[in-house]
Parts: C-alpha cells; structure tokens; sequence
C-alpha cells in the first residue's frame, strides 16, 4: 500500500478576502496569522521582483492588528525584504515613509471603515500608490508558506509618525501668508 499523502495546506488566503484594491476578511476565520504570514512573504516576493528590498509596515488600532501585524512582518523577512516597522500609524504615513525614505514599498494592516470583527492589508508602491487589482492577485498567487530555509531580511523599527507630524506643522505654518510669501 502507497504512504498516504501528507494533507494539502488550505489556501493561503480565502478567495473572498481578495479585493480590488486590498486584502480584507473577518478575524480569525478568514484572516489570521498564519495567512498574514504568507500574504507577507507573497508581498516580499512580488517586491523583490519589482527590484525592491525595503518595505514599510504600519498597522491600524484593532485589536487584531499588533499580532496580524508581525505575522506579516515575519512574512516579508521570510521574503528577504528589510521591514521599517512603523507600529500604530495612519495610512498616509505608511506610503509617506515608502517614499520619502526610498523603499520599496508599504504594507498597512487596517480594514478601513468596517466593523471591529474585520481586518486586512494595504499594499503600497514605493511611490505610495495602492496595487493594482491584478497585482494584488499576483500577489495573492505568491502567497504561499514560505521556505524552511527562506532569506532572512532585517527589522528595523522606527517612529514614522514623528516626521510626518513635524512636516505637517512645518507646512500649515505659513498662516496666512500665500504660499510662504
């Protein structure tokens, strides 16, 4: 009789989380993370396809986000990729911090305007832009369990927050003067 077959991991994420624009699904049934941890490291792949190896990664204030957060975080050192984690930060910040420190790009672990129950994952470029629909399907094809012996990339953290503040200060500053005239 032939050994039985070790059984088939279960998709990497649930078809229905996969959307236009982002990644988004009720916790923990749909996205949890060990699915993170692969969306991670299928972002960290499509980014070093891309020719990057940097990436910003921010997170909402759901309960769910610190620990969906490092799961994905996980990911895209499993990819090879060297994180800028930015901890709790508005999404602006995420694609500011890609393109002002010259990353590759940014992940934001959020689910926007839904309920509590949810949660999910903006990916930026690293001019800030959202994927596209098709490269967040190809990002979602690259979303598997990563290798036992994957690249390593590094972690970093640090204060995204702080900058963008300062710089919002720096420009409403002008009062009303036009244009700093």
């Amino acid at each position: 009789m032939p050994p039985a077959l070790p059984p088939a991991l279960p998709p990497a994420l649930p078809a229905e989380t996969i959307r236009a624009y982002d990644i988004r699904g009720t916790v923990p049934d749909q996205l949890n993370e060990v699915n993170l941890r692969r969306l991670g490291y299928g972002f960290g792949t499509w980014l070093r396809r891309q020719g990057a190896r940097d990436c910003a990664v921010g997170r909402d204030a759901r309960a769910s986000s610190p620990r969906l957060s490092e799961a994905a975080i996980e990911g895209l050192r499993q990819a090879g990729i060297n994180v800028r984690a930015c901890g709790l930060a508005p999404t602006p910040v995420i694609g500011w911090t890609a393109a002002l420190r010259n990353l590759g790009g940014g992940l934001i672990i959020t689910a926007s305007h839904n309920p509590p129950h949810y949660n999910g994952a903006k990916m930026l470029t690293s001019d800030a832009l959202p994927l596209l629909p098709e490269e967040i399907s190809r990002v979602a094809q690259l979303a598997v369990e990563p290798p036992a012996a994957a690249a390593r990339g590094t972690r970093e953290d640090v204060d995204a927050v702080a900058p963008y503040l300062a710089l919002l200060r720096e420009v409403s500053s002008c009062g009303a003067s036009s244009a700093g005239y």
